[in-house]
């Protein structure tokens, strides 16, 4: 019996910009964790950085063939590319214009990007969705995420939910 070590079990292209998203919310959290100084600018700069790169790939790969992966899980056409773009585009615009309401609210940066990126990636997730169990997994984790960022600090910490 031969083993042969191919790529393409892994479905690289087909969730790459997702995982682009991944990687860079990782390394915020992270540089979170390592820095004893907030430092906001270089937080803003790795999530609109990732943010481009993915939207970068999605542009990339209009080309392709449209793919059902991760055994009819997944599936990839240029209907789902255009809301994936659709929800990063937003996502870039949603972090520079919520500055002063960050600031107005006295909500840590690191929490209103973690929440950024974490619903950008699950709405990306969610736009390729096969099956129902994908679905829901998805707007779970988009609902949680969504609710977390819009919860009041005055009432209680939101972080406390996770």
């Amino acid at each position: 019996m031969k083993l042969e070590l191919d790529l393409s079990f892994l479905y690289g292209s087909t969730i790459l910009p997702e995982c682009i998203l991944i990687v860079c919310l990782i390394i915020i959290l992270i540089l979170d964790l390592i820095l004893e100084e907030r430092d906001t600018f270089s937080l803003y700069f790795i999530s609109l950085m990732g943010l481009l790169i993915s939207i970068g790939l999605l542009l990339f790969q209009w080309n392709e063939k449209p793919i059902i992966s991760f055994p009819g899980n997944f599936q990839t056409n240029y209907f789902n590319r255009i809301f994936q773009l659709l929800i990063a585009l937003c996502s870039i615009l949603c972090i520079p214009l919520y500055v002063e309401y960050i600031r107005h609210t006295k909500m840590p940066m690191i929490e209103f990007i973690i929440f950024i990126l974490t619903t950008t990636i699950e709405g990306m997730l969610l736009c390729g969705a096969n099956d129902l169990i994908t679905i829901f997994v998805a707007l779970e984790c988009l609902s949680l995420c969504s609710y977390l960022s819009d919860t009041p600090k005055k009432m209680y910490d939101p972080m406390k939910l996770l």
